[in-house]
Formats: structure tokens, sequence, C-alpha cells
């Protein structure tokens, strides 16, 4: 998974592992079309990969403030 992550994210994109299979991926300044986009093309991603998954992908949008 984390393979695919690496190829597949934006320069300045980032992700960690939650748990053994939940990632938190970060994707500054995506609008949330963009991060949809970006969740479909990882979901088929690992379809082509792994030929099956029961991958959930879905994102939340959370805006960055300054402190």
């Amino acid at each position: 998974v984390e393979e695919v992550l690496l190829h597949k994210l934006r320069a300045g994109d980032s992700f960690t592992r939650l748990n053994k299979g939940t990632f938190l991926i970060m994707l500054p300044g995506a609008s949330a079309e963009n991060a949809e986009n970006a969740m479909k093309r990882l979901h088929t991603e690992f379809l082509n990969i792994y030929h099956q998954t029961t991958a959930v992908l879905s994102h939340k949008d959370y805006p960055l403030h300054s402190a």
C-alpha cells in the first residue's frame, strides 16, 4: 500500500498509517473535487494491482488554519 501511495500522490502530499488497515492521506491545497478524484485513482490502482479489493476510500475536507 505504501508503495502505491508513494508513487501516486503529488509532491507535497503525505500519508501516515493510523493502524493495520487505515491510512490518513493529506492533500494540502486540493479542492474537494480533486481529493475525490485522487481517491478514485488510488482505488483503481489498488484494483489493477490486487485484482480485487475491499478497500473503502473516502475523503473529508478540513481547511488548514494558521495558528
